[in-house]
């Protein structure tokens, strides 16, 4: 079941906390197959610098915070009028700080992976499998719940 209308999307934020690079890249694959010339920016955080190179190769905007999220980092994502945010999370994780973020930059679409409630903060919400997944197939599975289809592809 598709969540929201992908096609309309032509700049998308990709956010994530404390994901490594190799939790991260087969989504990131996944994005880019679904994608190819979609105007993609990664958000990090300061700590999370091996990220420019995953950015780099994968033809990505880096955005690397280095303070505390504030009415700043909410002015720069409204200046870059992203039509959607994906927040990929680490498996128990809540992308709830960062889709607020997203929703005070004016973010329409706003994916996310959470068992809590957060009320309208994301504009998507999947609940995460009941099992614990590897936190490669954490990530894919959130894609998959928006339409992507993940199963046998190659990265």
């Amino acid at each position: 079941m598709r969540l929201e209308n992908w096609q309309a999307v032509q700049h998308l934020l990709v956010c994530t906390d404390e994901a490594t690079t190799v939790d991260l890249e087969p989504a990131i694959v996944r994005l880019r197959q679904e994608f190819p010339n979609l105007e993609m920016t990664l958000l990090t955080w300061a700590h999370q610098t091996d990220f420019d190179t995953v950015a780099q190769r994968f033809q990505m905007h880096h955005l690397n915070w280095t303070e505390d999220p504030d009415l700043r980092l909410v002015e720069a994502l409204r200046d870059r009028q992203f039509d959607a945010a994906i927040i990929l999370t680490a498996a128990g994780r809540s992308p709830y700080a960062l889709a607020y973020l997203c929703y005070l930059a004016g973010i329409p679409i706003r994916l996310g992976q959470s068992c809590e409630f957060g009320g309208g903060v994301l504009s998507s919400c999947v609940a995460p499998a009941i099992d614990p997944l590897p936190a490669i197939d954490y990530q894919l599975r959130l894609l998959e719940s928006a339409g992507f289809p993940c199963r046998n592809f190659e990265f």
